[in-house]
């Protein structure tokens, strides 16, 4: 038991661990056990899960936009002196100015399906994480529906054991 509550709290198992209270059978015979289905949304492994599914969800958006042309515009301006002098500073002397504008329109018309199988291979991924997060919900859910039934097992025993004793 204390091996296990070592593990539990994340502790070194060889480590040394003082308990400081102990349970009496009356206050494990009066622990009430709920009926209410478990929340296993507050677990830490079912939130893992949903941030793994956002984030296949959002690879897919990466591929499908990967469809949409991007636009780009880019522009400057400077000016050269063009003097083989280095008197820059000589306001009586002319500069050059240089000015370009210019924009490109990048669309793949083809790219050898690489695309749409890359689109195809993040859905199917988008699917996997959406079936893991339902198998984990559903593996958490019998984990405390299993560590319920066995704590009303043990007290149930325990009752037995008492009425045995007596």
């Amino acid at each position: 038991g204390e091996y296990l509550l070592k593990y539990q709290i994340g502790m070194d198992i060889y480590s040394g661990i003082t308990l400081a209270d102990s349970l009496n059978d009356e206050q494990v015979r009066n622990i009430s056990v709920s009926a209410e289905k478990p929340n296993v949304k507050n677990r830490i492994e079912y939130s893992l899960m949903e941030t793994n599914k956002s984030l296949q969800g959002l690879n897919v958006k990466r591929y499908k936009a990967g469809y949409i042309p991007s636009l780009f515009a880019y522009g400057a301006v400077s000016a050269n002196a063009s003097r083989s002098k280095f008197d820059i500073f000589d306001t009586s002397k002319r500069w050059y100015p240089t000015g370009i504008i210019g924009g490109t329109l990048q669309w793949n018309l083809f790219d050898g399906f690489q695309r749409e199988k890359k689109m195809k291979q993040a859905s199917l991924e988008l699917k996997k994480a959406d079936l893991s997060l339902i198998n984990t919900a559903n593996a958490l859910a019998m984990e405390a529906e299993s560590s319920r039934t066995n704590l009303l097992n043990a007290i149930s025993s325990l009752n037995a054991q008492k009425k045995n004793l007596e």
